[in-house]
Order: C-alpha cells, then structure tokens, then sequence
C-alpha cells in the first residue's frame, strides 16, 4: 500500500486520526472499498475483453488460460453454446488448436465448453511430452565450445623400399617470380563482321592449269603455244577446218579464170 490508489486510500484513512471516525460501520468501509477499487461494471467489462484479443494464451500454460477464461465468461454471464466455444479455441495456442481440429474420433460436441476444456488439457499435456521425447531424442552435433575426443588411430610403419641414387643435376637457374613475368592481358575485341576481301579469300581457289599445254600460270586462252599444231585443242580444229573448208569453196576450180580484178 506505498503505491498507486491504494497509498493513495490509506492517505485519505489516515486524514480522520483513526479508522473508527472514517469508517463508522463495517458497510461503509465495504462500500468505499468497493467505489475505489471495484469496476464500475465488471459484467460489462468482462464483455469487451472476451470480445477483444486481450484474453489469448500468449504463452500462458493451459490452465492458466482456462482458469482466465472461465473467470471471464462467467463475468460476462455468456451462455454455454457453440459461439463460447469458438471464443475459447480462437484465443487458444496456435498449434494446439489446430491438434484439436485435427481431432476426427471422439472429438466433444461443438456446444459444451466443459468438454473442450478437459480435451484441451489432454491434448496439451500430449503435446508437450511429445515435444519433449523428440527434443531428448534428437542427436546432438558436437559444436567448437564442446569438442569431441579424437579416435585413436593405429600408428603403421612407413615401408623401405630401395631406389637407385639419381644421378647429380646441373644447377638449375633460378627463375624470376611468376608475378614479375607475366605479362598484362589485353581485352578480347569483339567479334568484327566480315568484310569483301574476306569473303573473296573464302572462296574456293580455282585451278590455274592451263587446258592446252597443261602448264600453270595461265589459261587457254592466254597459252603461248595455242599455235602449236601439237597442242592445238579439238575445238580450235574443228574450227579451222571448217575456215579451210570454207576458203576451199570461195576458190574457183580453173585458176586462169580468175575475175577481172586480179
């Protein structure tokens, strides 16, 4: 009573020299007490905390929440039936409420909050042994602040073998480090596109070889010995016995009878 209201009550008690002259009867006291420190309603009160998130679990155990619940329900004078029950799972844990919806056999009836409330308490205590075999169970990995004793490993003698001396080498320059030689790597040029000489030196070569006297370096038609009656091609001869031929019939048979003009 050193802080708050209640220092504050006693202040105002100690004012009057003596209880007695406060408090004349037991129902006055009573009354003051209950104007100073009771709620002004607490039915209403009761009401809009089970309406607000003000009740949840939050990390109360199960009873504690239950016993928290009830008192609150009570209060608000809510009535047994399917809508307390949805307020009572709503403001449950996470995870247990959803092992109780889970629940496919012997789950209670969705309108009696006293069977939820013992199925709850079961459930929970189920859970947390389970949470609690698998925590122990698990395997512990050895971390730097608790390390694990070595295994003993037998200790094998290396084998002799006999090697035939190597024969003295030539004292080897020392070279500079790899670091001094190498030299700066210059950035790759992208690709260019190919211009017309390129493409020209893509082409195939073509044979050089001369077709009359099978030389290189020239064509037929270029050929120093295309006058050559032994490397004449077979289409430059028929081509002059056909100009013989023809000169052959431009000359008359009777050579005295040659015209006027000669």
């Amino acid at each position: 009573m050193q802080h708050g209201r209640a220092a504050d009550f006693v202040g105002w008690v100690f004012q009057y020299g003596s209880v007695k002259r406060a408090f004349p009867t037991w129902k006055d006291f009573a009354s003051n007490f209950e104007k100073e420190f009771f709620l002004f309603d607490e039915v209403a009160n009761a009401a809009l905390t089970l309406e607000s998130t003000a009740y949840f679990q939050n990390g109360c155990t199960i009873d504690e929440y239950i016993d928290s619940f009830k008192a609150l329900w009570i209060k608000a004078d809510y009535p047994d039936g399917r809508h307390l029950v949805l307020k009572f799972r709503r403001g449950m844990d996470p995870k247990l409420s959803r092992r109780l919806g889970s629940i496919t056999t012997g789950r209670p009836d969705d309108s009696k909050i006293e069977d939820w409330l013992a199925i709850a308490r079961s459930q929970d205590f189920i859970m947390r042994t389970e949470e609690d075999f698998h925590r122990r169970s698990a395997p512990t990995v050895p971390t730097a602040s608790c390390p694990t004793a070595p295994i003993p490993m037998p200790v094998v003698a290396p084998m002799l073998r006999w090697r035939p001396t190597a024969p003295p080498t030539a004292p080897v320059r020392a070279s500079a480090p790899a670091h001094f030689l190498s030299t700066p790597v210059t950035p790759s040029l992208p690709p260019g596109v190919p211009m017309d000489i390129d493409r020209l030196r893509g082409r195939p070569v073509q044979d050089d070889t001369c077709r009359q006297c099978k030389q290189p370096g020239h064509f037929w038609r270029d050929c120093p010995k295309r006058f050559d009656l032994r490397h004449i091609m077979p289409e430059e001869l028929d081509e002059l016995i056909m100009q013989l031929l023809a000169r052959k019939d431009a000359i008359p048979a009777d050579p005295t009878r040659l015209p006027q003009a000669l």
